[in-house]
This record gives structure tokens, C-alpha cells and sequence, in this order.
């Protein structure tokens, strides 16, 4: 039995027309807020453009987290509980989010159950 040995790609890279850092790099993690910013727009429906929607997207909640206050959320976690219950109905479940996201007087207890359930940190 022979031993692999794989390589761990360096992120970020070291310049950014480093292309063989970004090309072992997977996908989903090219894409950072910062990335979103300095991007070229592209047609929509690219993958860049979806993308960065997603780092936007990302953004707009932590600053929704950010600016939360004490309104009691159990309702939307309620909500997104159901989505992923629901055979993990992920557009359901970002749309629950984002409808926090948006809501002004919105609380912050819907911050451990995004981290919790979606895996994503944004608070």
C-alpha cells in the first residue's frame, strides 16, 4: 500500500496572477466580500456574478448581526428549522434569512441557529 501525498494549496495566494494557488483552491472559496468589491462585472448568470451575490449576500447578514437587537426571533428560527427540516429546502431557508436580514427592529437569536443549521457565520 503506497502512500499519497497530496499538496495543501496556499490561500490566499501570495499575487493575484498566482493561477496555480487559485486553481487547487475549490470554488466556493475563491469568493470573499473583498473579492466581491474589486471583481469586473460580468453578464449575469455567470459564475462570478453568482458568486459574488453570495459574498453580497454573506455581508448583508453580518451586518444585519451586527446591528441586531434584542427582538425575540422565534418565528423565523421556527421558520428555518422548518425549511431545513423539510428535505434541507435551502432556498426556503435563505430566504428566511435574508427576510431577517431585512427587517428593521430585527434580534439576534437567529444567529447561533444560521451557524447551527446553514454553517455559515455570521455573527
Amino acid at each position: 500500500m503506497s502512500s499519497a501525498t497530496t499538496s495543501t494549496p496556499t490561500w490566499p495566494p501570495t499575487r493575484s496572477s498566482d493561477r496555480s494557488a487559485t486553481s487547487t483552491t475549490p470554488r466556493w472559496t475563491r469568493c470573499s466580500p473583498s473579492a466581491a468589491a474589486t471583481r469586473t462585472p460580468r453578464a449575469s448568470g455567470t459564475r462570478a456574478t453568482r458568486c459574488c451575490g453570495a459574498a453580497q449576500r454573506w455581508q448583508r447578514w453580518r451586518d444585519a448581526a451586527h446591528l441586531a437587537g434584542d427582538a425575540d426571533e422565534s418565528a423565523a428560527v421556527a421558520r428555518l428549522r422548518e425549511a431545513v427540516a423539510d428535505d434541507l429546502d435551502t432556498p426556503t431557508a435563505l430566504a428566511v434569512v435574508d427576510e431577517w436580514s431585512r427587517r428593521p427592529g430585527r434580534g439576534r437569536g437567529i444567529v447561533p441557529v444560521v451557524a447551527a443549521l446553514l454553517g455559515v457565520e455570521i455573527g
